[in-house]
C-alpha cells in the first residue's frame, strides 16, 4: 500500500515539475520578446551611462517592472522544478540530488535579491527626473552614484549566480540525467548551456557574439520544452510501470 502511494506521489511530482518547465518556457519567451525594446536596462555596467539610464527608466518604468517580475517568476519556477527533480530522483543519486537542492536554494536567493535591487532603481529614477527638472546638480550626481552602486551590485550577484551556482546546478542535473533513460536527450544540452553564457567575457566579433547569444536562447528554450515533455511522460501510469 505504501509503495503504491509512493508511486502516486512520484507521478504527481513529475507532472508538477513538467508543467513548471512549460511555464518557464512561456516566461522565457515573453522575456526574450520584450528584451530588444528594453536592452538599455540590461547593458554591462562598464558601458552604461547612468544619467541616460535613469531618464529612460523614469520615462518607461512599466516594461522594466514587467521584465523584472518575469525574471523573479522564472527563477522561482526554476528553483521549484529543480528541487522537485532532486526529490524525484533522490534514490538514483543522493549526492547529486542533495547538491542540486543546495545550489538551487543559494541560486534563487541571490538572483532574486539581484532582481529586487533592480526594482529599487525605479524610485531613484523618478527622483532623478525631478531633480534634473529643478536643476539640482548636486542631487542628480548623488542619485547617479547611488544608482550606479546598486546596478553594479545586482550585476555582480547575477554574474556570481551565472558562473558559479548555475554551473553547479547543471553539473548535478547532468549527473542525475545519466541515471534516467528518459532524460538522455536533455543531458547533452547541459554542457552547451554551461559554455555559451561565457561569451560575454570575451571580446568576440559582433557576428560571433550575436550567434552565440541566439544559440544560447534557442538551446535554453529547447531544454525547457524537452524537460517538460519528458517529465510529463514519466508521470504517466504506463511509463511509471515500465520504469519501476
Amino acid at each position: 500500500m505504501k509503495l503504491k502511494k509512493l508511486r502516486f506521489n512520484s507521478n504527481d511530482l513529475a507532472k508538477v515539475s513538467g508543467y513548471l518547465f512549460f511555464i518557464q518556457f512561456i516566461l522565457f519567451v515573453g522575456f526574450i520578446i520584450l528584451l530588444p525594446n528594453n536592452i538599455q536596462f540590461f547593458k554591462p555596467s562598464s558601458t552604461i551611462q547612468m544619467g541616460d539610464f535613469l531618464i529612460a527608466l523614469g520615462q518607461t518604468p512599466n516594461e522594466f517592472i514587467i521584465l523584472k517580475l518575469i525574471l523573479l517568476a522564472l527563477r522561482t519556477c526554476y528553483a521549484l522544478s529543480f528541487v522537485f527533480i532532486a526529490v524525484l530522483f533522490w534514490e538514483n543519486s543522493k549526492v547529486a540530488s542533495a547538491a542540486l537542492i543546495s545550489f538551487t536554494l543559494v541560486s534563487v536567493a541571490i538572483i532574486n535579491i539581484a532582481q529586487l535591487l533592480g526594482l529599487a532603481l525605479i524610485p531613484i529614477a523618478n527622483d532623478y527626473t525631478s531633480s534634473l527638472a529643478l536643476g539640482d546638480n548636486i542631487r542628480t550626481i548623488s542619485l547617479e552614484t547611488s544608482a550606479f552602486g546598486i546596478y553594479v551590485a545586482q550585476e555582480l550577484l547575477d554574474t556570481f549566480v551565472n558562473t558559479v551556482t548555475f554551473n553547479g546546478i547543471f553539473v548535478c542535473l547532468f549527473a542525475i540525467s545519466c541515471y534516467k533513460v528518459e532524460l538522455k536527450y536533455t543531458k547533452w544540452l547541459i554542457p552547451i548551456m554551461m559554455i555559451l553564457p561565457y561569451n560575454r567575457f570575451f571580446d568576440l566579433p559582433a557576428v560571433l557574439s550575436l550567434v552565440s547569444g541566439l544559440l544560447n536562447v534557442i538551446v535554453t528554450a529547447i531544454y525547457f520544452l524537452l524537460m517538460g515533455f519528458f517529465l510529463l511522460k514519466m508521470s504517466s501510469p504506463e511509463t511509471s510501470k515500465s520504469t519501476v
